[in-house]
């Protein structure tokens, strides 16, 4: 009989392990398509929008003539849509052996990742927004960078009552959240506010300042110097150009013994009133 202690790392590799289901992949929530103006259609023609220019007037003597201004339009914005797709094959022998429910488990992380999807092309259209640039590269975000995109905003003539979007990252939302002024005031002056911002939900569920929705989104992407552009705009600065929903059609490989899950989407993305948006570009490094 052998001595000594009788321990688990004698057994460990010959024990079973304590097996919960699968967690699927962490992703954040959609949430800059509904910010954006939606459009949809059939087919895959591009879609084109034209703008009219603008006609000024000018004082005029008793008996003076009036010069003819031309009215035309140009070409302002093209949304050219595109096929995306994504495909995963589950076999039989691993659907009916598995204790996850792998047919669920991959249809929801596709409809996740599509998800996921259409909001990184939305904010990758950001820095191509015309209205303006507050901000650069290396600066640390302040409620001042909002309110001078807010004030540029406004001067393109955005329609009156148009819902304001301001999208940010995590990383440069959160500077802001714990920011102790707004535009150079104190919090303390503005105490409804201060209750939103500081109240446990509100990161998520995301507060209004001065008629402005803040939006969150690691869809934003950050580049390889930590920076990144967030964006201040009403919905008709971009837009989304839905030509065929998301849709999970499976497909039968008998000769495999397995199911195919193809995932598809047809759509089409980019700026449409560039102008009706401000760029904020600022820091958005890793907290630590």
């Amino acid at each position: 009989m052998a001595a000594g202690l009788t321990t688990f790392a004698q057994i460990s590799a010959r024990v079973n392990d304590i097996i919960e289901d699968s967690l699927a992949v962490a992703r954040m929530a959609n949430v800059l398509a509904p910010t954006v103006t939606n459009l949809s259609a059939g087919g895959m023609n591009p879609r084109k929008v034209n703008e009219y220019n603008a006609v000024t007037f000018a004082t005029a003597g008793e008996d003076d003539d009036t010069s003819a201004q031309q009215f035309t339009k140009d070409a302002l914005s093209t949304l050219t849509p595109a096929s995306y797709r994504a495909r995963v094959d589950l076999t039989d022998q691993r659907v009916e052996s598995d204790f996850d429910g792998e047919v669920a488990a991959a249809s929801m992380e596709l409809g996740s990742a599509a998800a996921r999807q259409i909001d990184v092309h939305l904010a990758s259209n950001f820095s191509s927004l015309t209205g303006g640039t507050i901000g650069s590269a290396g600066t640390v975000i302040t409620w001042a960078h909002v309110t001078k995109a807010y004030a540029l905003l406004v001067n393109q003539g955005v329609p009156a009552g148009s819902p304001v979007f301001c999208a940010l990252h995590p990383y440069q939302w959160e500077v802001l959240l714990r920011a102790n002024t707004i535009a150079g005031a104190s919090v303390a002056v503005a105490p409804m506010f201060q209750d939103r911002m500081t109240s446990a939900p509100n990161f998520f569920a995301i507060p209004q300042f001065q008629g402005i929705t803040f939006v969150v989104s690691n869809a934003i992407a950050v580049d390889a110097s930590d920076d990144a552009y967030g964006a201040i705009y009403v919905p008709q600065a971009a837009a989304l150009d839905t030509r065929k929903g998301f849709n999970i059609r499976p497909q039968r490989d008998e000769s495999r013994e397995l199911t195919e899950l193809n995932a598809s989407m047809w759509y089409a993305h980019g700026t449409w009133r560039p102008d009706f948006g401000v760029a904020i570009l600022s820091d958005a490094v890793t907290p630590s």
